[in-house]
């Protein structure tokens, strides 16, 4: 058996992407005379729009939705087997733990479709963001705008230097959601970076608010001799 250190690992991977993988090799296995070759990227070459639009996303496009062969007979191909079993990531309790689910056919099909359509959401604002980081630049000189990226870095324990060993499970944690605002000021653009540390663990709908609220409130200070600006904020997560 080879040692832990010697095995192939990936960490951090997407959640939709993952998933989606998961179930779509499932499908083969228990369906291989579709033509889903098994692989997400291949999927999505015959199911999503380039750009990526919001009737894509929501599955009622005609190119790549409701219209689309390839769609709709990989739908219909899954239904019609007698049982799918595949593994999934899903909150069980404190932390994600890959679960395996045994299904019909069209529980599959049905599970395989919402997949597909949570995984161009995703994708849309991915795109968006992207997009988002090379518009300061381009949009705001001479506007009274401002646009905030805004995101949670993992949560930190704060460690000392000698620590007798009953302090090991006993650590104060903190997270610290971090912001970057690019605002224009008399025809240029300036940016500022911004940091909140708190010891609240939950990065969920209600701390988002609030650390918005302290972030507004900062930046009109801070940018009071630009002029009035409109603040356009843009998570590059996806807040729960």
């Amino acid at each position: 058996m080879p040692y832990r250190d010697d095995m192939p690992e990936t960490t951090c991977t997407c959640e939709y992407c993952e998933n989606l993988e998961l179930i779509l090799s499932a499908v083969k296995l228990a369906c291989p005379e579709t033509q889903c070759d098994g692989s997400t990227a291949s999927l999505m070459k015959n199911v999503m729009c380039y750009p990526l639009n919001l009737a894509c996303v929501n599955c009622e496009c005609d190119v790549c939705g409701i219209g689309n062969e390839f769609y709709l007979n990989l739908i219909e191909d899954v239904g019609a087997v007698e049982e799918v079993t595949y593994h999934k990531w899903v909150l069980g309790g404190k932390y994600p733990e890959k679960q395996l689910h045994m299904v019909s056919g069209q529980e599959a099909a049905d599970e395989m479709a919402k997949q597909i359509r949570d995984f161009k959401r995703h994708n849309k604002i991915t795109s968006d963001n992207t997009l988002n980081r090379k518009e300061p630049e381009t949009s705001l000189p001479g506007t009274n705008s401002a646009i905030v990226q805004v995101d949670f870095s993992e949560n930190y324990d704060n460690k000392q230097r000698n620590e007798i060993q009953s302090a090991y499970f006993g650590h104060q944690s903190f997270s610290i959601c971090t912001a970057c605002v690019w605002y224009g000021c008399h025809n240029e653009v300036k940016c500022k970076s911004f940091c909140i540390i708190s010891d609240e663990m939950s990065h969920d709908k209600f701390v988002a608010l609030y650390c918005n609220k302290m972030l507004m409130k900062k930046n009109s200070r801070d940018t009071a001799n630009c002029g009035h600006h409109t603040l356009l904020v843009r998570w590059l997560c996806e807040p729960v």
